[in-house]
């Protein structure tokens, strides 16, 4: 004797988490960036996040990491079942501003005949505040002393700061020496 029973057997669909940048980094060093991690489709309710720099998020369909650097992160999405999912995402450094300055040093002892100029990369235009007066690339007829300035990318209003110590030669000295003449 025989018989035949049918059973039909489901799975539910595939577990997929998706992340987006929410905010990139604007400038190289900050932490203003933000990743939203979302369960795309499938799996079995409820979810938990767990992401590589050590946030979880346990029984919501998304989880949001904020203040970050520049770096990748990587966020597992795991559901009641125990299936996971995986992304990575990349938040780039942010603009970096370089100085490249040129500093033409004093040639004389008491004079003022130093500059300095700076040719910034990495933005696109320039704002410069010194802490002599002055708003250009370029300063002249410096005396010894310490000049400080702040260049500013204008359009993402990253900064970066640097300080000039000019000094002087020593001064010239000059001894005299001589014979009497009979």
């Amino acid at each position: 004797c025989t018989a035949t029973q049918s059973a039909s057997i489901t799975e539910p669909t595939i577990l997929l988490v998706s992340t987006n940048v929410l905010a990139s980094v604007q400038c190289a060093g900050d932490s203003t960036g933000e990743i939203i991690a979302f369960t795309n489709s499938g799996g079995t309710a409820p979810y938990s996040f767990a992401w590589s720099e050590g946030t979880t998020a346990t029984g919501v369909a998304s989880s949001t990491l904020t203040l970050l650097p520049s770096g990748s992160y990587t966020v597992t999405l795991t559901d009641a079942n125990g299936c996971t999912s995986s992304d990575t995402r990349i938040l780039n450094p942010g603009v970096t501003i370089a100085m490249n300055p040129v500093v033409d040093t004093i040639l004389c002892n008491g004079a003022a005949d130093a500059s300095i100029t700076l040719n910034p990369t990495g933005g696109t235009t320039y704002s410069y505040a010194w802490s002599i007066s002055g708003s250009t690339n370029s300063q002249t007829n410096l005396a010894p002393g310490t000049y400080s300035v702040t260049v500013t990318d204008n359009a993402t209003l990253c900064s970066v700061d640097s300080t000039f110590v000019l000094t002087e030669p020593s001064a010239i000295s000059l001894t005299a020496s001589g014979t009497d003449l009979t």
